[in-house]
């Protein structure tokens, strides 16, 4: 019982297993079980799909900080003692014009990774992703609404 115990606190105390938890609270998982699903999959095939994965992680990540950015700002914009609804419009415009330039992103990484996919793996990797939607699905459904601000 104490082994199993201390195996545990060590585990929980190195970094990796802090970073591989807050990886999987975020719905994330590292590249290496993303691909393992994929029946066949060479080792070959694992290095470019995580070169994709990482490329793709680089151009996002500028998007979602200008996209939390846009988000701040409209929040500000409405809280304001006089709020300006141009002002606010046009950051929504700036917002949604971000989110698809977001989705384009994930689209065309999505397409990069199936290029290099045998037909049985693309079927795979395609369930994967329906699997992933409908899970995301559920999970928005079973979380409460946001209280709105009076």
């Amino acid at each position: 019982m104490a082994l199993l115990a201390s195996t545990t606190i060590a585990q929980a105390q190195s970094p990796t297993s802090t970073d591989k938890r807050s990886r999987e609270h975020r719905g994330e998982r590292p590249h290496e079980d993303r691909f393992a699903s994929l029946p066949n999959i060479t080792e070959a095939q694992k290095t470019k799909l995580k070169a994709i994965m990482d490329e793709t992680k680089k151009t996002a990540e500028p998007q979602r900080a200008e996209m939390k950015a846009l988000r701040e700002k409209i929040q500000t914009a409405r809280l304001a003692d006089n709020p300006n609804q141009a002002e606010i419009n046009t950051l929504i415009d700036k917002m949604h014009a971000q989110r698809a330039a977001m989705e384009k992103t994930r689209v065309a990484g999505e397409i990069k990774a199936l290029s290099i996919l045998t037909p049985e793996q693309q079927n795979a990797f395609k369930a994967n992703m329906k699997q992933h939607a409908e899970s995301r699905k559920e999970k928005r459904k079973a979380e409460p609404a946001p209280e709105l601000e009076d």
